[in-house]
């Protein structure tokens, strides 16, 4: 696993970040009050970016290519309109040591 340094100290609540960490790999940053929450850029609907992914209330995101929401604390698939069964966001854990925010990413 390789770890990222990350740059979300100035993250206002319910800001989303996409951050491009090398060419071919991308996360989403989400803050909500104090906590960050993390997943790999890549909808699992179609496996593709998620685009311009917007908060929805404080406890989900939505893809903006078909309107997928995934709950931002487990990945899951929260979109009700016949799309079960789709897998949950890749969540990744956030790290915080002496300050700074690093992030463990698969190979």
């Amino acid at each position: 696993m390789e770890k990222h340094k990350l740059n979300i100290s100035d993250m206002e609540s319910g800001e989303v970040r996409i951050m491009d960490l090398t060419e071919e790999t991308s996360i989403i940053v989400v803050k909500e009050n104090d906590n960050y929450y993390a997943f790999k850029n890549l909808c699992p609907h179609q496996s593709r970016k998620m685009g311009n992914v917007e908060l929805c209330g404080l406890s989900e995101i939505r893809c903006e290519h078909h309107g997928m929401k995934f709950n931002i604390k487990s990945g899951e698939n929260t979109y009700s309109a016949g799309y079960f069964g789709i897998p949950k966001l890749d969540v990744l854990k956030i790290e915080i040591k002496d300050a700074e925010y690093y992030i463990q990413f698969p190979d």
